[in-house]
Parts: structure tokens; sequence; C-alpha cells
């Protein structure tokens, strides 16, 4: 007889990543990892900005989404965000800790996991685990930063580890003028290596073509109505892990009988354009170059500082007006000019909130702050200037409705399991069998990147659970 504990794993995003390597015996288990995805192979070879983006990011244009929340890649929105990576605001370190858990563990386990960093100090040093690229900013600038109050640090990307010898070297693509081992469209980390090893290895089961559409509990089991090549198929497991992301895990609950509507959290984002009046290196990749954060009318903004760059350039033309024309300046002028993403705390941020109508899912967008953001916008352009940079308000973008993928803190963890929220465990009160990893059960979004927040969370809960 087997005895192996059945569980389903809904997602192939970072927290699934992070659960799946608390694991320390897969033969104890039967794992079976669903995904709404197709296992498409990277272009390893071509440069990446021959094509067209969305958004100023690294999404094609090419990928086309039913839902734009919710990703139809393998590895979800790791493919193209994951490689940003920072710890989490201290707001949420502290809330593990009312919970009675020391988070600072699973970040420092999170860091041995991703191994592989790029955290701009000098081209010269190297080790096992970091790669590093030079800094682009005059010591001055620090200084002013400094001097005016804002927190810094050497913007960090996770970047896939074959490509370290080709980094070393120093080779540059011809296309865009940067480095080659930075503009390939698997240059960015992302989770879809680390399945597919599993899927190979025989350590899972994959379902192709396969979603999670509802479930609900009886005798201890979970009664899953799965969705194969277009058809119900109902499949019984012990133990569901919701790792979907925030829209994806609030539709499968939703028509699981959760009776009551879904508010999900997000932080808003600004992209502005700006131009400064100091130096800088050139430039030789897409990155971010520099991250930084302030506090403006006590609300946290978190901010991921562009240089410009030709592949830059080019990830911005589909959104910025004007891009494509000044690709024709003279780069010294165009040295002048970058870009920043400025993150905005979720407290002031819209929200999603979640409904089932007829068998349907309805959202509805929230923003009841829009003055306020209005004000600390303006504010934080007085910080830039004393920085000596000048942002180009005209052409500034808003990302707000989860568009800048960061959202989630639906079940906010908790002590106590109550109707808005979840245990330690991502359980929530109507469902004892299934458990939330994804960034549903975070205390808080954070204002900047959450990858690793995610990952680490998802591997506590992993952790706590079986091993």
């Amino acid at each position: 007889m087997d005895n192996k504990l059945k569980i389903l794993i809904v997602g192939s995003g970072p927290s699934a990543y992070g659960f799946l390597n608390s694991i320390n015996n897969f033969k104890k288990y039967e794992i079976t990892l669903i995904d709404n995805s197709e296992i498409i192979e990277p272009n390893t070879t071509e440069c990446i900005f021959k094509q067209s983006f969305k958004g100023g990011s690294r999404l094609l244009s090419s990928r086309i989404y039913k839902d734009i929340l919710i990703s139809e890649d393998f590895g979800g929105f790791s493919n193209f965000w994951g490689g940003t990576y920072d710890n989490p605001e201290e707001k949420i370190i502290e809330s593990f800790s009312k919970c009675g858990i020391d988070f600072k563990i699973y970040l420092n386990i999170v860091d041995d996991l991703i191994a592989k960093l790029i955290n701009n100090k000098s081209l010269e040093k190297q080790n096992t685990k970091n790669i590093y690229l030079d800094t682009l900013f005059p010591d001055s600038f620090f200084n002013n930063l400094n001097d005016n109050g804002f927190n810094f640090k050497s913007s960090e990307i996770a970047i896939n580890d074959h490509l370290k010898d080709e980094f070393t070297r120093g080779d540059i693509c011809e296309f865009c003028r940067g480095f080659r081992s930075m503009c390939k469209e698997n240059s960015i980390w992302s989770t879809s290596t680390y399945f597919l090893k599993l899927i190979n290895d025989n350590k899972i089961i994959y379902e192709k073509n396969s979603k999670l559409d509802k479930f609900f509990e009886k005798d201890d089991k979970v009664f899953c109505t799965i969705i194969k090549d277009g058809n119900p198929v109902e499949i019984v497991y012990d133990k569901i892990i919701l790792a979907a992301g925030p829209v994806g895990t609030s539709e499968i609950l939703l028509k699981s009988n959760l009776s009551r509507n879904i508010e999900i959290q997000t932080s808003d984002m600004i992209q502005l354009p700006f131009i400064k009046f100091f130096r800088t290196k050139k430039k030789l990749h897409s990155f971010s170059d520099l991250f930084t954060s302030i506090k403006i009318n006590d609300y946290l903004t978190y901010h991921q500082i562009y240089l410009y760059s030709d592949s830059v350039l080019k990830l911005s033309e589909e959104k910025i007006r004007f891009a494509k024309l000044s690709r024709f300046l003279p780069k010294k002028i165009l040295s002048m000019f970058g870009g920043i993403f400025i993150y905005l705390d979720s407290n002031i941020s819209s929200k999603i909130i979640m409904s089932l109508e007829n068998n349907e899912i309805k959202k509805e967008f929230i923003d009841e702050n829009k003055t306020l953001k209005k004000r600390i916008f303006k504010d934080f352009n007085k910080k830039l200037s004393k920085l000596n940079i000048f942002g180009l308000n005209f052409l500034k973008k808003e990302y707000f409705n989860g568009l800048t993928y960061h959202f989630g803190s639906q079940f906010p963890l908790n002590n106590i399991t109550t109707t808005n929220s979840s245990n330690i465990l991502g359980k929530i009160p109507e469902f004892e069998n299934v458990h939330i990893v994804d960034s549903s059960v975070l205390p808080k979004i954070n204002t900047g990147p959450g990858v690793k927040t995610i990952i680490a969370n998802s591997y506590r809960i992993g952790q706590e659970l079986f091993d």
C-alpha cells in the first residue's frame, strides 16, 4: 500500500520554488505540479532586444495574456521580473516577529538558494556566489543621497548561473551594444530551470495543459476539479499548496465557495523619465543601477534608478513618447537621461476587489488616495532636484491596479486565523488542508521588490509543514 502524502502544487513561480526547496526528501511525497501555462524553451542565442516589449519591462509584446494579472508563462512573472532582488522593509520583518517568526533566518536561506547576484560593485571582484558590475555613479552622488536623507544600495539582479563565464569575459552584443550575457531571453534568473530539472528527474509529476478550477474538502481529503485539455477531471489529494499568485489563488478560492469578496493590496508605481546634470560611466545592460528609498509625508517610497543604455531605450519605446525619436540624438546627450520607477506604500495604493457573480469572476479597482499620491509625487520631485536629477513629468506613466505585479496580502499572516487573515501555515478558516504560499499571505506588500520575501515565506511554510 502506498502511504505517500499526495500533494498538489498550483503554480510554477517563486512561491512554488520556495516551497519545493524546503522539502528534503521528495520520496516521502507524491507531488503533482500544475500550471495554466505552456513550457516554452527560451531563445538562448538571439539578443532579446530585437523584439518589442510591454510597459518598459522585459515582458515581450508577443506574450498576450487573457488576464494581464495572471501569467501564462511556465515560471510565472519570475521570467520577467524575478531578477530584481532586495530584502523587505522592516515593517514586514516586524510583522513576522509578532507571530513568533524570526524571518531573517529565512531571508538568509534564500540568499543561499538564489546564490548568483549582480550587485554593481566591481567587475574585478568575483566569487562562487556573486558576480559584480562596476558602479556607474560618482562618489559625489552617493554623498548627495546621504545628505538628503535617502537610503540607498547597489541594485541586485539574480542572473542565470550558466552566463557567468560569458559575463566575466565581458563579451559585447553587436545588436544592443551591451553585455552579451544580459541580453538573452534567459538572462534573468527564473524558476523554470529548477522545475524542469525536478520534472526530468521524476521527483515531481507535471500535468500539462491543466488548471485547478475548484475544490472541496471531505473526510480530511481535498476533492479537486481540474480542467485538463479543456475537460473537467476529478482528482483527490491530501493537501493543496496554492502558489498561483494572488489573482489566480483568489479565483480558485472564490469558485470553491469562499463566500466573501476578496480585497487584494497593491504597491502602485510611477515611471518617470529624467535628465541628470552629473556624469556617470557608460552602461552596458538594461537592469536597474541603484535602489533608493525615502519616506515622504510618513509614507515609504522605494525607487529603482535606470541610467541610459541602448537596451533601456529599447525597453521604453512602446510606452514613452519620443523614445523612438531620441535614438537619433548624440550619445553624449542621451547619456544625460535615465528613468526611475517610484513604488508607493501599499497603504495608499490602489486595491483590487474580487468577487464571484453568476459563476463569473468580477474585478473592481479602487483608488481612494489620488490626491495624496499626487502630493507625494510632487514632493518627491523636489527631493530629486536636490540630487541634480529633474523629472520629465510630461512623460510619466502610472502603473496602478496591480500593473506593477506587486500585489497580494488579501489574507495577511496573523497569530490567529480570522475571516480576513491566514495563520502562520497559510491556512484560512474555511479550509483545513489548503495552504496558500504566494504573496496572498504576506503581512504587507513590500514597497520594493517582493521576490525574496515570497520565496522566504513559502520556504518557511513548507519547512514547518513537512520537514
